[in-house]
This record gives structure tokens, C-alpha cells and sequence, in this order.
């Protein structure tokens, strides 16, 4: 089996001290890694995003923590969630920004919190359906396909399965899901018309609204969950604290002005996400057991 699929970001502690103003290079998806490069420290980010969109807003995270650190980082992606889950149960790196759920997971396989991102408003489901059509009330729901980027995804899935059960709408049952594998798929499998219901969270429903006018102004938010913790940053148990604690103090520090106000990041701890505990209790009761 092929190495999986990595964003090539690197970025070297020569170049995070070089004040020549030169830009790092282009992320692309790549099976290996330059010759004669020093092995980077990596960040993988949980499926949010394709590859030019997450450079666009993980990349200057990524120079500041090579800058802060001394070390040079690197910034990985994942084509799935169970690509992404499956490397993080293979510890295959030392910082991961997982869901909420995916983070109760990690720590099973020694990651442990110290930041988060911000603004826990912002984590929650958002139906997409097309204007003028799909379903109009939550009973109009039945029988009809609703996508899903993944079974895992916490906010653009459980969440939602969650609000619809309490709606009397049982996953499988009442309704088909449709895991279609990202949240860009699943905007656009509702667009197509493929689905009734396309189910994604506020940052790249943000995205395509920015990105894509057009496309977006075809498409309504129809209804939205209620919100939850918002996503983690770990470190594996190996790495030195004392990185740690700096990645952190950058990650804190971090200038919300070069992503947006949506890329602020504070202090957590695995104490953070007990609420997550509490909602996979009601999602078992109500929904069934988790992915």
C-alpha cells in the first residue's frame, strides 16, 4: 500500500531566520520527500479543507511555529477522515489538529491537548439545501438522501444525525446517508442535486461563499445544530514539553489578522472536551453507537 497522499510544506529553520522576504513554496500533494531536507516536525490538520485552501490558512501558522521554534514544520493533509484517523493511530505525527471526537480518540494513542481553536460558536452543522428546493420542514426529510463528508466528522455528521434524531428522524431508517469523503463533496453532492441535503460547518461553507459566489447563492442554510467545543491542537507523549509549551505560547500568540478572526487558537486540556463525552452518552442513547 502507497505511502498516504502529504502536502509538502517545508519550511526550513534556515529559512524561518532568513529576513530576505523569500515565500515558501507551493503546497501539492507529494508520495516523498526531498532529498537531503531535514526531517520536519508535522502538523496534520483532520480533512477541512483541499490543499490551496488549507496552505492559504494553516501556512503562516506554519511559518511563525518554524520561526518560533528553530525547527523546521511541516503542514500535512489527508484525503479522508479515515486516512487522517488512521495515521493518527499510527502516531505517524508529533502535532495533529483533530474534531472533537477524533481528539478523545487520540488521546487512546498517547496525544494529549494544550490549545485549541477559538470561538466555539462557530462549531456546529449547518444543512445545505438548494433555494426553492428540498425539504421545507424536518418531516420532509424522510426518505430522501442526506450527505455527510464522513461518519466521524462531529460537527457536519454526529451533530447533525443528533438533530434529527431528536426530530424523530432515525439515521438509516428515515433517512439515507450519503458519506461522500469531504466537506467541499458534500456542499457540492446537494448542489449537483445528487443529495436533498448537503451537511458541512461554517469555515468551509465560509470558503465557498468567498471563493464561489455563484455556486454558494445557489445554496441556503436550511437548518443548524446547536454548537460544541470547538478543535483541538495535540502533541504526541514524545515530544519535549518544552516544545510544547513553545508551539503553544506561538500558537496563543498567534495574529488573527493574517487568517481571520476564525484562526484564533487558546489554552485547553483534555479536561476541555468532557462535554464531548457527555454528547457521544446522548448520541449513543438517541442515535447509536459512534463510528
Amino acid at each position: 500500500m502507497s505511502r498516504p497522499l502529504i502536502l509538502s510544506l517545508l519550511i526550513s529553520s534556515l529559512f524561518a531566520c532568513n529576513n530576505s522576504g523569500e515565500q515558501p513554496v507551493s503546497t501539492t500533494y507529494s508520495t516523498v520527500r526531498p532529498e537531503g531536507t531535514v526531517v520536519p516536525l508535522v502538523l496534520a490538520v483532520h480533512p477541512l479543507y483541499n490543499p490551496r485552501r488549507l496552505e492559504a490558512v494553516y501556512g503562516p501558522l506554519i511559518s511563525q511555529l518554524s520561526a518560533a521554534t528553530g525547527r523546521p514544520f511541516r503542514l500535512e493533509a489527508s484525503r479522508s477522515y479515515a486516512a487522517f484517523e488512521e495515521k493518527l493511530a499510527h502516531r505517524e505525527f508529533e502535532f495533529a489538529l483533530p474534531n472533537p471526537y477524533q481528539t478523545l480518540r487520540a488521546r487512546e494513542h498517547g496525544y494529549t491537548v494544550f490549545a485549541k481553536e477559538a470561538d466555539d460558536s462557530r462549531f456546529r452543522g449547518l444543512f445545505l439545501a438548494r433555494k426553492g428546493d428540498g425539504p421545507a420542514t424536518l418531516d420532509d426529510v424522510r426518505g430522501k438522501k442526506v450527505a455527510f463528508p464522513a461518519s466521524t466528522a462531529l460537527a457536519a455528521a454526529m451533530l447533525p444525525q443528533l438533530f434529527l434524531a431528536r426530530a424523530g428522524l432515525k439515521v438509516g431508517r428515515d433517512y439515507e446517508p450519503v458519506y461522500v469523503g469531504s466537506q467541499e463533496s458534500s456542499i457540492m453532492s446537494v448542489a449537483t442535486g445528487d443529495v436533498a441535503l448537503g451537511v458541512t460547518w461554517p469555515p468551509p461553507w465560509e470558503a465557498l461563499t468567498a471563493e464561489r459566489p455563484e455556486l454558494a447563492s445557489q445554496l441556503e442554510v436550511r437548518w443548524q445544530t446547536a454548537a460544541l467545543v470547538n478543535n483541538s491542537v495535540m502533541a504526541r507523549d514524545d515530544v519535549d514539553p518544552a516544545l510544547v509549551a513553545l508551539v503553544r505560547d506561538t500558537l496563543l500568540a498567534f495574529s488573527p489578522d493574517l487568517q481571520g478572526p476564525e484562526r484564533r487558537f487558546v489554552a485547553a486540556d483534555d479536561a476541555t472536551y468532557e462535554p464531548v463525552m457527555v454528547f457521544l452518552e446522548a448520541y449513543t442513547q438517541e442515535v447509536g453507537p459512534p463510528p
